[in-house]
């Protein structure tokens, strides 16, 4: 054999055995890590391919209580609608073809399909995730990369980075992007090779679909685009590129006016004001940063020192300004933590590229033995990092106790209790102790009659909790991360529509026993539009029912938003 067929041969075999192993890894876990904002792409392919149609209306009694809608979920036109982008889901159905043809040869209820969903959006994910490990080992070849450091980048993106704990566990935006954004530099770097129509085509097609899935994923592939088209001077080279990226990303733009009124969907009003809090969180924050989970990132620095004299340092600039360009819009997002889930995941698709950017740093590391345990040394705490997440979240309920960490942000700053130490803690300490739903739903509020915030603002209200039942208020969760009790809130237009029905949460500070009373921290946020607005005051026990549905009358309390 020829050493150009060699070459070839390793350059179709490795990624090929790369996906194959990723993808046994993904799947050994043998357990679906999702959330809400999963739910709806996980039910697109089953709505698709049963009734021919995205409207989610049938699953919506299993998925909130009786006359509200999940966050994830939005009402128009006489249907239910996805909020968040339904590409991934679109992206996967061909996977869920066979399995949802084979499993309506029987008739199912409603629930049985919910079921189903939840089991089959962790193997599309871990397929999806899987082609990208493949895609991403074929760039490293592409660009230069020994067959060594090939390996070992694709084992620190499989493995080690978020791909592992969260991408490949749930259909999470973040894996169906992470593939096109891979795609889309694949293509970029052929491109400028060897300049035709098909290698332009795939790429715009890549950053369409990119944009589709994750809008914010344009601030990545832009850098990348415009390396491309610099230099090229054919019209039609250029409409290959943007024809088919127009055409394809304008569909969220378009299902955005739609079912929101604004281009920007369930993100318009999300961003504020940065934040030197937000930016080095999203660093090092033991909760979410993204060095204490991929401290390989750390290497990109020095290789684009390196990359900057060779022949590849305007495509390192154009990575490291998607890069930079990524963290810099994540820290105007109040919410820079990411909510409910392992790790840095808004930083899930930038960990690829980082470790492309080492790529002429590891390339020398091979002449350095001190060079090559350090990237060893890299590389095992991020598989171990991501192995904690992948078997062990959330078993640990960090995120849910002893208050949801949207609602108490810093925690996300404790070093001592994060999602790492806190799920080793749980799985030495054992099985958690089964705690009771409640079966005496009884309970007296004291809460100020008027609030008045400005929009958007945050404020700590005092209020005076009674335990008038029979049960004490258990204030830790149990193995399946329920049936803790919080304080929380919901927001009521003036004519009494629900506005927001899940609030923030307060923890109690304490087991509450019958009897007994307890002044509790309510954080309240405003809504962004003036006026008149009620917040009903409830105590929620979670995952199990909130009191005022038991008969317990909750605290109404008159908000003014100027």
């Amino acid at each position: 054999m020829t050493a150009a067929r060699a070459r070839a041969a390793r350059g179709v075999l490795l990624p090929v055995l790369a996906a194959v192993l990723s993808l046994a890894v993904y799947l050994s876990n043998g357990r679906t890590i999702g959330s809400g904002d999963t739910q709806g792409p996980a039910l697109v392919p089953v709505s698709l391919l049963t009734r021919g149609t995205l409207d989610l209306s049938p699953f919506v009694p299993l998925l909130a209580p009786p006359g509200t809608l999940p966050y994830y979920l939005r009402q128009k036109a006489g249907g239910i609608w996805p909020a968040y982008s339904p590409a991934p889901g679109i992206l996967v159905t061909p996977l869920y073809a066979i399995p949802v043809g084979w499993y309506a040869s029987s008739g199912r209820t409603a629930q049985e399909w919910l079921a189903f969903a939840r089991r089959w959006e962790k193997y599309a994910a871990a397929v999806v995730t899987s082609l990208s490990v493949s895609v991403f080992m074929l760039l490293a070849l592409e660009l230069g990369a020994s067959v060594a450091s090939a390996s070992m980048l694709t084992v620190a993106y499989a493995v080690g980075s978020e791909a592992w704990a969260v991408s490949s566990q749930a259909l999470w935006q973040h894996g169906p992007a992470s593939l096109a954004l891979l795609v889309l530099v694949l293509a970029a770097v052929r491109f400028r090779r060897r300049q035709t129509v098909a290698w332009g085509f795939a790429g715009g097609c890549a950053l369409g679909l990119a944009a589709a899935i994750r809008p914010f994923a344009l601030v990545l592939a832009i850098p990348v685009v415009g390396w491309v088209l610099w230099r090229c001077r054919k019209p039609k080279l250029r409409l290959a590129w943007l024809v088919p990226a127009v055409l394809v990303g304008l569909t969220w733009p378009a299902y955005s006016v739609w079912l929101f009124g604004s281009s920007l969907g369930m993100y318009h009003g999300a961003f504020g004001w940065p934040s030197v809090e937000a930016y080095t969180g999203l660093l090092a924050s033991p909760g979410r940063g993204l060095l204490p989970y991929f401290p390989i990132a750390l290497l990109a620095v020095p290789g684009f020192a390196s990359a900057w004299s060779g022949r590849w340092r305007a495509f390192s600039m154009a990575l490291a300004a998607g890069v930079a360009g990524h963290l810099f819009l994540l820290g105007w997002h109040p919410d820079w933590g990411g909510g409910h889930g392992f790790g840095p995941r808004y930083c899930a698709e930038i960990q690829p590229w980082l470790l492309l950017l080492a790529l002429p740093w590891l390339a020398a590391a091979r002449r350095s033995a001190a060079r090559r345990w350090m990237v060893g040394i890299l590389i095992a705490w991020g598989v171990g990092v991501q192995a904690v997440g992948a078997f062990l979240y959330p078993g640990g309920c960090w995120d849910d106790d002893p208050v949801q960490v949207e609602s108490a942000p810093g925690r996300l700053w404790d070093w001592t209790d994060n999602p790492v130490t806190r799920e080793l803690r749980s799985a030495l300490a054992g099985p958690r102790p089964p705690i009771i739903r409640l079966a005496s739903w009884s309970a007296r509020y004291r809460a100020p009659a008027r609030l008045e915030l400005v929009r958007g603002g945050t404020m700590t209200v005092p209020v005076g909790v009674t335990n008038t039942g029979r049960e004490p208020w258990p204030v830790h969760a149990d193995a399946d991360c329920a049936c803790i009790v919080h304080l929380s809130w919901h927001l009521r237009g003036a004519a009494g529509a629900h506005i927001r029905y899940e609030g923030l949460r307060a923890a109690l500070s304490r087991s509450v026993a019958p009897g007994e009373s307890v002044r509790v921290d309510l954080p309240v946020t405003a809504p962004a539009a003036p006026g008149d607005y009620i917040l009903d005051v409830t105590l929620v026990q979670e995952r199990v029912g909130w009191f005022e549905d038991r008969g317990v009358p909750p605290a109404r309390v008159a908000l003014r938003v100027r």
